[in-house]
């Protein structure tokens, strides 16, 4: 499909056609559809959501509003609901935009929800239509709805209520955003350069632009994505990335799954990188890097009772000239088996995916047909679904955790009165071993280190023990936080 050429310096429009408001939760469409629109004399608002796309119309009127279909928050189907119950915004005309508006477009319009509709990705022409031909023109929302309330018809679904996407239709969807972040990329990086190059004024940097995405078309960034991902066109989908923001860890890892995907997902996450590599769909290997070293390999091997702190610290330190794996240099010196080794890499790729689900900001990006040597040899073979499960439960219950431990730098004390009040065998191995570990000194990151125990667990217990009143803020840090 060919991408028609922006417009040129001189047939650009001066005078002011009007304001249009798009609301869409991916930052790359808004981007894209601002650059076509400003190039046509409209002024822009955007907003993320339909609930920041509200408050923003109720700020300034717009002359048509451009909504997606499925966003957070608040999504279309809310959204223009929420406009008729408007007397100052049901006239405004609404274009519903959708990569499902084969299923949905005709029942927003007839329904009265939306004026018009348009199929993602679209083309350049096909937005500045729609918007010429809707702009000036009242909105006959109120009365279709009338109308189709009359004949008693059912509502179009919400999001929630449709099917879930087929795996073509994620897989266009996939490629589509892949082309536009790929194209914003490239305008981004390329831009600059250019411009100081050729030595322009900024009075012709709107020319270079144009010109550059009119470079960029859709034949030409097919070309580029596989080429840059570094695979053979034809060998399936190219690389894919994207914000945390905007679709959860967990959705994409369930999408890579379903299509039984070989290859790495990265993530990049709160000072943190993860590196989830698997095979059919399946988890091999996990690995993060970053942070205090809690998902180590060796605090694993140590929970295990596998090997001594002290081995795993000296192994540490003496670092393998030919980059050996600590685990792979233990099995040759004879102090664990290679089901040892399974065991504790089966735990740490577990820990490391539940730590990646609770990300909420981030981006992540799937390499396919990556193939590391160590995940090759691991070949854990994880089902994702199973890590799926638990890790929502432990996502949820990190979010009440959280509400009381606040961040790993805390520091908590013991309350020797609750303490002694005690009775025999009230506390379990697990507590006594954490409660032992809170002097009034020692953060919670303090404690993790110092039991080798996953986050979560120690977190989980210093709860309880907060919830039984055994241990309680430390007043140094509550006064802190409360300057």
């Amino acid at each position: 499909m060919a991408v028609e050429a922006p417009a040129t310096r001189d047939d650009r429009p001066t005078k002011l056609r009007g304001t249009v408001l798009v609301i869409d939760d991916c930052t790359t469409v808004r981007t894209r559809v601002r650059e076509i629109l400003e190039a046509q004399a409209y002024r822009v608002q955007t907003a993320g959501d339909g609930a920041a796309g509200l408050e923003e119309a109720r700020r300034r009127r717009p002359d048509a509003i451009l909504v997606d279909f499925v966003m957070p928050r608040m999504n279309g189907y809310q959204f223009c609901q929420e406009l008729l119950k408007s007397d100052d915004l049901r006239t405004v005309p609404v274009v519903l935009m959708s990569v499902k508006v084969d299923r949905i477009g005709e029942q927003f319009v007839r329904h009265g929800l939306a004026d018009d509709a348009l199929s993602k990705p679209f083309q350049p022409a096909a937005l500045r239509a729609v918007l010429e031909h809707r702009i000036g023109k009242p909105s006959r929302r109120t009365e279709r709805r009338a109308e189709a309330e009359a004949e008693e018809e059912p509502p179009p679904a919400s999001p929630s209520q449709l099917p879930p996407p087929s795996d073509e239709e994620r897989q266009r969807r996939a490629a589509a955003e892949a082309l536009e972040r790929t194209r914003g990329l490239l305008l981004s990086r390329l831009l600059g350069p250019l411009a100081r190059a050729l030595g322009l004024a900024d009075s012709e940097m709107d020319a270079a632009r144009r010109g550059l995405l009119e470079g960029l078309d859709e034949k030409t960034l097919r070309e580029l994505v596989p080429a840059l991902a570094g695979l053979d066109p034809h060998a399936g989908l190219p690389s894919f990335s994207g914000a945390i923001e905007a679709l959860p860890i967990g959705e994409v890892f369930q999408m890579v799954a379903l299509q039984n995907l070989t290859g790495v997902m990265e993530i990049e996450g709160p000072g943190l990188t993860a590196r989830v590599f698997l095979s059919g769909g399946k988890v091999d290997l996990s690995r993060l890097d970053g942070g205090e070293g809690n998902f180590r390999l060796g605090n694993y091997l140590v929970q295990l009772d596998l090997v001594a702190p002290q081995d795993v610290e000296r192994m540490a330190e003496a670092a393998d000239a030919d980059g050996t794996p600590i685990g792979e240099r233990l099995i040759k010196l004879g102090l664990i088996s290679r089901d040892d080794l399974r065991k504790a890499l089966q735990l740490q790729a577990q820990d490391i995916f539940y730590e990646v689900l609770r990300w909420t900001h981030g981006m992540y990006r799937f390499r396919p047909h990556v193939v590391a040597a160590e995940a090759s040899s691991a070949a854990l073979a994880i089902p994702v679904s199973g890590l799926l499960m638990e890790g929502y439960r432990r996502v949820d219950e990190w979010r009440v955790i959280e509400r009381e431990i606040r961040g790993f730098g805390e520091v908590y004390e013991p309350n020797p009165a609750a303490i002694a009040e005690l009775e025999s065998g009230a506390l379990s191995t697990e507590e006594k071993l954490v409660l032992d570990h809170v002097t009034g000194s020692s953060s919670v990151s303090d404690i993790i280190r110092a039991l080798r125990l996953d986050s979560f667990e120690v977190c989980r217990v210093l709860y309880r023990l907060l919830s039984m009143k055994l241990i309680r803020r430390q007043r140094a840090t509550v006064a802190k936080g409360e300057d």
